[in-house]
């Protein structure tokens, strides 16, 4: 199985740090799970590709040609290079059997969006999981919540992605998966 796990590349508050880190090691620690990732060493997006490169495993990095050099300094199982971030999202959506968010900033958000609006229209099995750590993802949550209410949306959010703030009960699911 590969997760494509989402985050931030930027440098992020300890506390959302320390329980992604936590969260990612157990994954990385799965048999089995492989990892695709979008291609950048740094903030947490670097703590997921160090948790599983550590483990030995498979990683998937995904960048777009702005990116692309860094690519080199990665050691990464196989790559695809992109033109936009769109493509980018498309390329990770496909490639993976199972996605995770955790905290991240506006590349995150328009993951998210991106692969919520694909999953809802291939209408597929795929699991997309939403570590709400915090309550940090709340605001975003309701705005989606709000979207169904009033009918702009026919689906409610936590029928596109499983939303869970319990580390443990996302390991399960992924076991389970």
């Amino acid at each position: 199985m590969r997760i494509f796990i989402g985050c931030c590349s930027e440098i992020v508050d300890d506390q959302y740090l320390e329980n992604s880190r936590k969260l990612v090691q157990k994954i990385a620690a799965m048999e089995d799970v492989d990892l695709a990732f979008g291609a950048y060493d740094h903030g947490m997006m670097g703590e997921v590709y160090h948790a599983f490169l550590k483990q030995h495993k498979n990683i998937l990095g995904v960048t777009v040609d702005l990116y692309k050099e860094q690519l080199t300094e990665l050691k990464c199982d196989k790559s695809i290079v992109v033109s936009t971030t769109m493509e980018r999202a498309k390329e990770l959506y496909n490639h993976s059997d199972v996605i995770l968010f955790l905290p991240g900033g506006l590349g995150t958000y328009t993951e998210i969006f991106s692969m919520l609006e694909e999953h809802r229209t291939r209408m597929d099995d795929k699991k997309i999981f939403l570590f709400n750590d915090d309550f940090f993802y709340t605001p975003l949550l309701e705005e989606l919540y709000h979207l169904y209410q009033e009918h702009f949306s026919s689906k409610n959010v936590d029928e596109l992605i499983d939303i869970e703030s319990d580390s443990e009960k996302i390991i399960k699911k992924i076991q389970n998966n």
